[in-house]
């Protein structure tokens, strides 16, 4: 879909011709009922944002949702949602409030709200960018707290990195955000002056790095991270036990790519983890960090670097491997294919493949043309291309690993069978057989054994800090557990059976006609619908 394509198009510099990029944008922009012009523009934007008052009404109208008149409650409840996605923002941070009739109430609101298609305001900032730039830096400074969504807020951080010229033309009102008192506005700024602004806006920066408010903090470590500035790491640490569980997540993947082999044989947290926990795992951190300091590469935390937000999604049973966006309109997909089982997309675009009907693990365009096909002996199950360009192929009882010639690194078979195999971060193999999860070498030699609670594991992710995502088809469970098997979050989908954690700590689990997207809660947060049996599924 044109609209969908719009959000990964390249971000190019305002130019008079424009060309066929700005086209597109203003199709998206106009096909959403909008004008493309800059004075529509800048409408857009203005009528998506809320001015000071405006947002001390609606902060008034949260309250009201925890007040003891329950027509004071039912009225702030309906006047919350006529005001549409504006609010959405406002409610996400009220679902951490410690009323719980606040909590539900805003719960309420969001699911009676429909989130804006986040391709329509990303093709909006563009034109604004390439028709105005002066103008649309302090109306989308305004407008992005009140981005409907984290996909779209990742979009316009980018947009603005892209678009910022040399740093001393670097558009005056950034560096007046990085003191604005609503904090959503001084995290954007910190992101964006971090990576691309002067000497002074760094120094600036440095000192959001202990921000009061931990978005803030995080924007300002990612902005410097992008510069490989070694002040944000204590920031990161800091994240780890005060910040809500969904930015804590996020940090701490930071730390795991900026870490890589060196990191810390330590415990990770989840959802339901304690503040002793947290503590603990902070304090690991922090000594990994004091004796690697030194000599970590941050080069490993890419400038760029982030989630497309595109899913991918196998369906063994109609023979489909497609991609969609956060819009869940499919971008591509491959039909025709002998009983896919899993697939990655790699990074030159082509698809990896594994067709169990045909014993065949193929390389393909996104057309479904054939670049690469390797035979194997058994029903290849699972497929992984690693970071050393090696491809990882497991069947229901084998394990083989195949170099950039297709020729075998190693093969071995399992002590029985598994439909849940993966080749971990670790080097080794992991697989559930029984109600364990057991780790073998890739000689094939047994490293351990991680009780479960009963038999049936389908889908299997090792996770940062010893801790595995497993599913269990029949019961419809979804269970993280740790190195002892000690259950730390469980949720509830049925016929739950790929599995997969995202870097905000959310989890994606594929099923029968369904995928869906939970937060840290298990709570519904996207889903598709799908025409056949998900059996994997991928957020990349």
């Amino acid at each position: 879909m044109l609209a969908l394509a719009m959000l990964v198009l390249p971000l190019l510099a305002p130019s008079p011709g424009e060309g066929e990029p700005a086209r597109a944008d203003e199709k998206v922009v106009k096909d959403a009922g909008f004008e493309a012009d800059k004075a529509g523009l800048l409408d857009f934007f203005r009528k998506r944002s809320l001015t000071d008052t405006e947002r001390k009404d609606c902060e008034v109208l949260i309250r009201r949702l925890g007040s003891n008149e329950f027509e004071q409650r039912r009225q702030a409840s309906i006047d919350l949602t006529r005001r549409g996605s504006v609010v959405i923002p406002l409610l996400r941070d009220a679902l951490h409030d410690p009323d719980a009739e606040i909590v539900r109430r805003a719960r309420d609101c969001l699911d009676a709200i429909d989130a804006a298609d986040p391709a329509v305001p990303v093709a909006a900032a563009r034109l604004l960018f390439r028709r105005a730039p002066d103008e649309a830096v302090p109306a989308l400074l305004t407008y992005l707290p009140y981005a409907a969504g984290e996909q779209e807020t990742e979009e316009l951080l980018a947009l603005f990195v892209e678009m910022c010229p040399a740093p001393d033309k670097i558009h005056p009102g950034l560096s007046e955000a990085l003191r604005d008192p609503l904090p959503s506005r001084r995290a954007v700024a910190a992101y964006v002056l971090g990576r691309k602004g002067t000497a002074n806006d760094c120094a600036a920066v440095h000192k959001l790095l202990v921000d009061k408010d931990t978005l803030v903090r995080f924007r300002a470590a990612q902005g410097l991270l992008g510069v490989q500035d070694k002040a944000a790491v204590p920031a990161l640490l800091t994240l780890l036990d005060e910040a809500p569980v969904s930015l804590a997540f996020q940090a701490e993947d930071a730390l795991y790519t900026l870490a890589g082999e060196r990191s810390p044989s330590i415990p990770g947290f989840g959802a339901g983890s304690d503040a002793a926990e947290r503590r603990r795992c902070r304090d690991a951190w922090a000594a990994w960090w004091k004796e690697n300091e030194s000599t970590v590469d941050l080069k490993r935390y890419a400038e760029g670097e982030r989630v497309l937000g595109l899913t991918l999604g196998i369906e063994y049973n109609t023979g489909r491997v497609w991609e969609c966006g956060r819009d869940k309109g499919v971008r591509w997909e491959i039909k025709g294919l002998q009983g896919p089982m899993e697939a990655q997309v790699l990074p030159n675009g082509l698809v990896l493949i594994a067709e169990s009907n045909n014993h065949l693990v193929t390389v393909r365009d996104l057309k479904g043309n054939v670049k690469w096909e390797k035979k194997i002996d058994g029903e290849p199950t699972g497929c992984q291309r690693l970071p050393s360009g090696n491809t990882f192929v497991s069947t229901y009882n084998s394990v083989l690993e195949l170099n950039a010639k297709g020729e075998t690194v190693y093969a071995f078979e399992l002590n029985g069978g598994s439909n849940a195999i993966r080749k971990a971060r670790n080097g080794h193999i992991i697989y559930a057989k029984g109600a364990e999860i057991i780790e073998v070498d890739t000689t094939g030699k047994r490293v351990r054994a991680i009780p479960l609670r009963q038999p049936g594991c389908v889908g299997i992710q090792d996770l940062p800090g010893d801790r595995f995502l497993v599913t269990m088809s029949k019961q419809g469970q979804v269970i993280e557990v740790d190195a002892n098997g000690k259950v730390r979050w469980e949720t509830q989908v049925t016929g739950a059976c790929g599995v997969a954690r995202l870097p905000n700590g959310h989890t994606l689990v594929a099923a029968d006609k369904h995928v869906v997207e939970l937060d840290e809660q298990g709570k519904p947060v996207w889903d598709k619908d799908a025409e056949g049996y998900v059996r994997r599924v991928h957020r990349r």
